[in-house]
């Protein structure tokens, strides 16, 4: 009884097989444009550094490696190890 259940069962799954195949076409491509992703949270910036002679140029380092600039003109830090 087990054999016959265990040979209904296989032939049943591969009966199916034909169903499953699709006609796999070329796809479009799509352009892309990479980014860097902004992670909120997490970590700390330990230390900013203000250049001596050139106002609001400024710089920061965080405990993650990264090391970014100010942009006062987007009003953002700008990653510098990107």
């Amino acid at each position: 009884m087990k054999r016959q259940l265990f040979l209904a069962g296989i032939s049943l799954i591969l009966g199916g097989m034909p169903m499953l195949a699709q006609d796999i076409s070329s796809v479009n491509s799509v352009s892309y444009e990479w980014k860097s992703v902004p992670i909120v949270g997490g970590g700390f910036v330990d230390g900013i550094v203000f250049h001596p002679e050139a106002p609001g140029v400024r710089y920061c380092r965080t405990d993650m490696g990264g090391a970014y600039r100010w942009d006062a003109a987007s009003n953002q830090w700008t990653p510098l190890l990107d």
